[in-house]
């Protein structure tokens, strides 16, 4: 994908909002976000880390939201550096889908319904020892470093899941979409 902008001045440092301006901005439109998930190839297994940070907060990806001045495969890097501490070249990763999330909150008025997402889902086929770094150095502020992130065959992740909100079917869509090309 390529950016295409009309203003040559343009400065992402520039146009950071007030928490209060972000709110307003996140119920109001869909947020561009970027989301990664870890994969073994070989053993056709997800690996999912435990968020606790809303919207997603269970079984989820390692995410965070796309800003003006990031290509999605450049912000999915940065992402992962900044939750995971993992360093990797961003031709590693592989756009898996282009998805729209619904994120319903119950509220009575527009602001406090919820919010709509646009992600951007990479995968990255990753070592283990790949992902006992990544465990050892997630972000307690949004995941639980002590699940780390889990290996899940499709049986294991459709049983951890069939309780948990309809958003998750998509990773039983994401881990069919993934292993149906071997």
């Amino acid at each position: 994908m390529k950016t295409y902008s009309d203003n040559t001045a343009f400065h992402p440092e520039a146009s950071r909002l007030t928490d209060a301006e972000m709110n307003a901005l996140f119920n109001s439109r869909p947020i561009p976000c970027v989301d990664i998930l870890v994969i073994n190839k070989k053993t056709q297994q997800v690996y999912l880390p435990t968020r606790s940070a809303k919207s997603a907060s269970g079984l989820w990806f390692i995410g965070g939201m796309l800003t003006r001045d990031l290509e999605p495969q450049d912000a999915a890097v940065k992402i992962l550096l900044r939750e995971t501490g993992l360093t990797i070249d961003s031709s590693r990763l592989s756009l898996l889908a282009v998805n729209r999330f619904v994120w319903d909150k119950g509220g009575n008025n527009d602001i406090d319904k919820g919010r709509v997402d646009i992600n951007f889902c990479f995968t990255l086929d990753a070592s283990q020892d790949e992902i006992d770094f990544m465990t050892s150095d997630l972000d307690e502020s949004e995941y639980d470093r002590r699940t780390g992130f889990t290996a899940f065959t499709r049986p294991e992740l459709e049983n951890a899941i069939k309780h948990e909100s309809p958003a998750k079917q998509v990773l039983l869509d994401y881990y069919d979409l993934v292993f149906s090309e071997n």
